[in-house]
């Protein structure tokens, strides 16, 4: 009986560990025989499909693999396996795994030499043919480390070659990455590069994939919230952007945009909090006091509004966009010298015509008629058809008490366009004037029959 238990002892204990140990040289003697013929790939293959981690022969597979590793110039794997090599007292098994690990080492060594060059030379933006050498140096040491795909993406994207920076992205993502982090931050220059490329839509795909991995890398967030905001995402945007803050609050930047954002959304003060917060931290920004002027003013706030449009008035004299908003905004505050000042200051700007617009109504309420009334005659020559220019012009006529000539002008305006409300409005007046009742009575009863917008007759920024 006890020989009987002796023998199956022997049976399920020593027969499975003999003949893992004659798998196991069977392995590497086939995989021996495939890297003899150049096929180094087939002999990993061979290595890690058919054993486990667990087999007593582990040990050899795992030096071997490393070794296949290091010789393909994957030296992060080659390591990898190399730690997985447990060498015990197995003298020879220890002598080659210094070997093998000091081989790597040396080529580990000099891979980050070239790598840390080609960072080198894009950062001094002098020679950037001589960093992507750098980076290709590199790759002859070690192929399967991201850092050289990357690093010649990287400088391919400076270069303004996105479509093959995305190809060297592309093959970066594949390769080994210590971690999440490092990762995510290479599909952010992917993004970049999408971005370059006016494909915000691709953009925002891979910084989707990045934000898996590290859901608080800042710059794959502000990539994400400005692709949305140019494509008028302005809800989504804006998240993004309150995101950013949250990590980094003295992002100026991110302030701003949020801030443009609540004004798209016409939410303004929210947009005044998120503007003025920008300015704290950059204050030079002038699209931030641009558009917080433009808050202040959406608000009817005009003091504060002016107060915005006179610092870029100051920092560019020749500004006759701030210079035409302050003009407003002293129009709204019944500052009207003050208003004819800043709208025949921008007159002198070259700035586009429709802005005299803001001129003559100006002038109208300073009782300045007469000039009004030239630019009006100016616009008669070039612009007949314009119903904005043609009401001001025939109210002009009016407060100079020359009724014929404004009702000769309205009546030929009508026919141009008769259903028009302010015209109706304007020959009720005149005929009224004129002692006209019959005229004035049907203009006043086809007003309320006209369903067209009227004309929008605020100033113009």
């Amino acid at each position: 009986m006890k020989k009987f238990l002796f023998i199956a002892l022997l049976t399920t204990v020593c027969i499975p560990v003999v003949s893992q140990e004659l798998y196991g040289k069977k392995l590497l003697k086939k995989a021996a025989s495939y890297s003899k013929t150049g096929k180094e790939e087939e002999a990993r293959k061979v290595l890690l499909k058919n054993y486990t981690p667990e087999d007593k022969y582990a040990s050899n597979i795992n030096l071997e693999i490393g070794k296949l590793y290091a010789k393909a110039k994957m030296l992060d794997s080659a390591h990898i396996y190399f730690d997985s090599t447990a060498n015990g007292n197995n003298s020879k098994l220890k002598e080659d795994l210094e070997s093998a690990r000091k081989l790597v080492k040396n080529n580990k060594e000099q891979y980050q030499i070239e790598i840390l060059s080609g960072w080198r030379i894009m950062d001094k933006k002098t020679d950037l043919e001589s960093a992507i050498s750098a980076f290709e140096s590199a790759l002859k040491l070690d192929v399967g480390n991201y850092e050289a795909y990357q690093g010649i993406g990287e400088v391919l994207t400076k270069q303004g070659k996105n479509k093959e920076a995305m190809v060297w992205y592309a093959k970066a993502i594949t390769k080994y990455f210590p971690s999440n982090e490092e990762k995510a931050h290479c599909y952010e220059h992917m993004a970049i590069s999408q971005v370059n490329l006016q494909k915000t839509g691709e953009a925002i795909n891979y910084c989707n994939k990045g934000l898996m991995l590290n859901s608080k890398n800042k710059g794959l967030l502000f990539i994400r919230a400005k692709s949305y905001f140019s494509q008028n995402l302005f809800l989504e945007a804006n998240t993004d952007f309150i995101k950013v803050i949250r990590l980094q609050p003295d992002n100026a930047e991110a302030w701003f945009y949020s801030g443009a954002s609540y004004l798209k959304m016409q939410d303004y003060q929210n947009a005044v909090n998120s503007l003025s917060s920008c300015i704290t931290y950059d204050s030079t920004n002038q699209n931030a006091y641009k558009s917080r002027g433009e808050a202040y003013v959406s608000q009817l706030d005009f003091e504060n509004g002016k107060k915005d449009f006179q610092y870029l008035a100051k920092v560019i004299p020749s500004n006759f966009y701030a210079i035409n908003a302050m003009g407003i905004c002293d129009y709204y505050l019944r500052n009207f010298p003050e208003s004819v000042k800043n709208f025949e200051t921008v007159s002198s700007l070259n700035a586009p015509e429709y802005y005299k617009y803001n001129l003559v109504r100006a002038y109208m309420e300073n009782d300045q008629n007469k000039e009004a009334l030239i630019i009006c005659k100016e616009w008669a020559q070039s612009n007949r058809g314009n119903l904005r220019y043609n009401v001001v012009h025939i109210k002009t006529l009016m407060n100079l008490n020359k009724f014929k000539e404004a009702q000769t002008y309205l009546e030929e305006s009508m026919k141009m366009n008769a259903f028009v409300v302010e015209y109706l409005e304007l020959a009720k007046e005149i005929y009224e004037r004129s002692g006209y009742k019959r005229a004035a009575k049907d203009a006043a009863s086809q007003i309320g029959s006209i369903q067209i917008n009227p004309i929008n007759q605020d100033l113009l920024f």
